[in-house]
């Protein structure tokens, strides 16, 4: 951590008290001028610092808790990361095309497993098959460098881990009951809130991942969003109790899915998944490039595999898009 995050994180951890100069300046092993420095790189975002001659600084609110709408900040990322044993390197833009092509391009000059890019809008977010994402400012757009140690046929485990620490961190920050639509999306009452974009590149000499890029887009906030996309989409503080502060979301998406990385090959957080799943029991339509067609959803399998019967028999689906059929009075079944 900079010097700045370091004095910023002691400061929330003592929100509303005072802490001398020379206080943090020892804990910190930095010059008195240097915390002066942090503090006034501080106001200078937006966080409400006083200051006392006699009783040093006191940290009133951080930025995102005094104006909803202000951007993801790093210092409050960090400082609210409670799960430290991989640290996160954080990169907060103001605006870049996409935050996976930003974490895949740092990943191929050798950046370190943990390097998170986030930004405050994309001009050119992507959706999963090509699509694009609706990225405005407003949302949460997050890419995560991983390094994993697993085969490629096992990259999927990343995407559902990810949808179930998103679902996790949803309801401890915004207390709401996030589910999930195989593979990728999470939802809202009906409505998509998050799509999630996994990309890899992978060592053919091993057959194993080099990198995966873990891609996050969250719809927050937004003042405006096109006709097509309302029926679609929903937004998070639209939903949640009170208006969410985006950087303790992010890290605590961060914390979640540290939790369950270690054991990602064990598969253990699959049963959550299941219990999470929105498509379990319904028909479905099943979008294949050699023809549709018309399915009900079995189960899902601790390899992230949706089971489908059909006129036909089972099908296992390991890729692939399936969209929800409205209720009718027959089954095709």
């Amino acid at each position: 951590m900079t010097g700045k995050q370091e004095v910023f994180q002691i400061l929330s951890e003592h929100q509303g008290e005072y802490l001398s100069g020379e206080e943090l300046a020892k804990q910190l092993h930095i010059s008195r001028n240097a915390v002066w420095k942090a503090v006034s790189a501080l106001r200078a975002e937006n966080h409400e610092i006083l200051a006392s001659t006699r009783k040093g600084y006191s940290l009133v609110t951080s930025a995102g808790d005094r104006k909803q709408s202000t951007p993801v900040n790093c210092e409050e990322i960090m400082a609210a990361v409670t799960n430290r044993e991989i640290m996160p390197r954080v990169l907060v833009l103001e605006e870049t095309d996409s935050t996976n092509r930003v974490a895949k391009e740092l990943a191929m000059k050798g950046a370190e497993e943990g390097t998170l890019v986030v930004a405050v809008r994309q001009s050119a977010g992507r959706g999963r098959l090509g699509r694009s994402f609706f990225s405005p400012e407003g949302g949460i757009y997050m890419s995560l460098l991983l390094r994993p140690k697993l085969p490629a046929e096992q990259a999927v485990l990343l995407t559902t881990a990810a949808a179930v620490s998103v679902a996790r961190a949803m309801e401890k920050v915004a207390k709401v009951s996030a589910g999930i639509k195989w593979v990728n999306d999470i939802f809202l009452d009906g409505k998509k809130v998050c799509g999630i974009l996994t990309e890899a590149g992978i060592d053919f000499e091993t057959g194993m991942p080099e990198y995966a890029v873990l891609g996050i887009g969250i719809n927050v906030e937004v003042e405006e969003v096109s006709e097509e996309l309302l029926p679609l989409v929903c937004f998070l503080n639209e939903k949640a109790k009170e208006p969410v502060n985006k950087s303790r979301l992010v890290a605590a998406i961060w914390d979640e899915f540290m939790e369950i990385y270690p054991c990602l090959s064990e598969a253990k957080f699959m049963d959550e998944y299941c219990a999470r799943s929105i498509l379990l029991g319904k028909e479905v339509l099943v979008k294949d490039p050699k023809g549709d067609y018309l399915a009900k959803v079995s189960s899902i399998d601790h390899a992230g595999h949706l089971l489908v019967e059909t006129k036909e028999g089972m099908r296992i689906l390991s890729t692939g898009e399936v969209s929800i059929r409205p209720a009718s009075g027959t089954s095709f079944l």
